[in-house]
């Protein structure tokens, strides 16, 4: 009989998260050729439970806010897809519809 993946525990899932919010947030006025993937990475993860969706949105939120003066060159680091989907994952949820 087949066997089902073990299931992670939150804090396993969660290690990976805080080790690519430790990249983005080694980084605060630089963006590398290797940030915009992490970032993608970080901010797909953003569904995930509290603890782990929290790191998400702290690390989009503190990259954004380093980020604001140079937005243009920021921008210019990311491919138009990739800006794209960092665009749509980042962004806050509207609570007015």
């Amino acid at each position: 009989p087949a066997r089902a993946a073990p299931t992670r525990t939150l804090a396993q899932r969660h290690g990976p998260i805080l080790g690519l919010s430790a990249l983005v947030l080694s980084k605060p006025y630089d963006v590398p050729p290797w940030l915009p993937e992490v970032l993608l990475a970080l901010a797909g993860a953003s569904h995930e439970p509290t603890a782990i969706r929290d790191t998400v949105t702290k690390t989009l939120a503190d990259f954004k806010k380093t980020h604001l003066d140079t937005w243009a060159q920021t921008r210019a680091a990311f491919s138009e897809e990739q800006w794209e989907a960092f665009m749509d994952l980042s962004l806050s949820p509207s609570y007015f519809v």
